[in-house]
């Protein structure tokens, strides 16, 4: 009866570490000629600060996200808005701010890699100051 026991939390153990959390990734790519700086506020729980610089036509990840169990498409933004994003600046040349609200769902394109993985990646470009 042990061994049977043993072998049922076994195949319960092996079982749930197969579970793959969803996770998204947000980057961001500066196809402007100048360098911008990327100041947000993420909220996950408690409220964190970053800034973030990128050179001109380079790519950076503000952030990675582990979701849950679920397919990440679960997890996939539906508002018009970041949900985990409270605030997200962008500066050329740490002095002018863009004119345009990067928090905006329509300004990110989605890109699902797997079913437990996928990139929100969003453009800046000289239009955008």
């Amino acid at each position: 009866m042990k061994f049977r026991s043993y072998i049922t939390v076994l195949l319960f153990l092996s079982f749930v570490a197969c579970e793959t959390e969803a996770a998204l990734t947000y980057n961001i790519t500066n196809n402007a000629s100048f360098p911008v700086t990327v100041i947000r506020t993420r909220a996950d729980g408690q409220l964190f600060t970053d800034t973030f610089k990128i050179a001109p036509n380079s790519q950076i990840t503000i952030a990675e996200n582990g979701e849950g169990l679920d397919v990440v498409s679960t997890y996939k933004e539906v508002l018009d808005t970041l949900r985990r994003f409270p605030m997200i600046n962008i500066y050329k040349n740490d002095t002018q701010k863009a004119k345009t609200d990067f928090r905006k769902t329509s300004r990110w394109t989605y890109n699902e890699k797997s079913k437990h993985q996928a990139d929100y990646l969003l453009t800046v470009t000289e239009s955008d100051f």
